[in-house]
């Protein structure tokens, strides 16, 4: 009989894909209709999953939902596993007018995030 130790993930990556590739399965059956696939999206979209090593549950928008079927699609396991932001360690550096400019959209519109402000302007 094999040992259960080969059936664990490797590493966090790999338990992060697994996971991901279960929460995507029911809508990887090829049988689905474009519109019973739309109504399982927005069923899972209502629903609270917990990611390996996470402390809370969390919910996920259909648009991440479908990044991770269509990675699925294309590179299997592989395509579910967490990447690296390819900007890590590099903040944004802003000249003093963007800077002033930032600013000044923020106090106007306070509720409105820095990254949205920063899309726009």
């Amino acid at each position: 009989m094999e040992s259960t130790e080969k059936l664990r993930p490797k590493n966090h990556a790999e338990a992060v894909a697994i996971s991901r590739a279960q929460v995507i399965a029911p809508l990887c059956v090829s049988a689905l209709s474009r519109g019973d696939r739309t109504e399982l999206l927005k069923e899972l979209c209502g629903k609270d999953f917990m990611a390996p090593g996470a402390a809370a549950p969390r919910q996920y928008a259909v648009a991440t939902f479908e990044r991770w079927l269509y990675a699925w699609r294309v590179s299997g396991l592989a395509g579910l596993m967490p990447r690296r932001r390819s900007d890590r360690g590099h903040a944004q550096e802003l000249n003093d007018e963007q800077r002033e400019l930032l600013l000044a959209i923020r106090r106007e519109n306070p509720a409105t995030n820095a990254t949205l402000i920063l899309r726009y302007a």
